[in-house]
């Protein structure tokens, strides 16, 4: 008879994305990974020279599923402050979820493998950039449609401000993670988004 189906690669991609949310890039090694996803080394290295390529991938297959959150969230079809409104829940909700599911806040995937490897890992570090910068044409579309509307003040450049929400929001994130406590987070996020935004009075 033959043998089932087995889809080795998507095992790999999902299990390392697990354990690097779990614990770090650099603490899981390609055995840890293939023991978790009870994969031979074999089979790793047929689709994947290196740990750093798989890294990629899980990025990558992380991305992929997320957009289709932000695809809901910065839907045109909603008044744009609205948008940002629903992205601050979707942020907390989201942060709050992988803290019960791992033990602890977990941060943002991009920007603490990005920060993890810079310097080391260039290929990794690029795609972490430019995962980000995809991020921001989301937010910057909105606050277009924002200064259209009429909702904010048009006082400076609208990729500037995005620039200008993408750092507060991914270091708001990160310094969750740095106390392992979302108080900050939920306190902080929507009123400093706005803040950035600049509403009219």
């Amino acid at each position: 008879m033959p043998r089932p189906a087995t889809n080795n690669r998507e095992k790999l991609v999902e299990t390392a994305l697990d354990l690097i949310w779990r614990s770090s890039y650099g603490s899981v090694s390609v055995d840890d990974i293939c023991k978790a996803s009870e994969v031979k080394k074999g089979s790793f290295y047929h689709y994947f020279k290196s740990k750093s390529e798989l890294a990629i991938a899980a990025m990558d297959k992380y991305w992929e599923d997320k957009q289709g959150d932000l695809n809901h969230i910065f839907s045109p079809s909603k008044p744009a402050l609205n948008r940002f409104r629903d992205f601050s829940d979707f942020i907390i909700q989201m942060t709050k979820e992988k803290a019960e599911t791992y033990g602890h806040v977990v941060g943002c995937p991009f920007s603490s493998l990005g920060l993890e490897v810079a310097g080391n890992e260039e290929t990794i570090r690029a795609r972490c950039d430019k995962i980000s910068n995809e991020h921001k044409t989301f937010m910057l579309s909105s606050i277009r449609d924002a200064e259209a509307e009429g909702a904010i003040n048009n006082d400076e450049d609208a990729d500037l401000k995005a620039e200008r929400l993408l750092s507060f929001i991914t270091g708001l994130i990160t310094t969750s993670r740095l106390k392992n406590s979302t108080k900050e987070l939920e306190r902080d996020l929507e009123d400093g988004i706005m803040k950035i935004l600049n509403l009219k009075l």
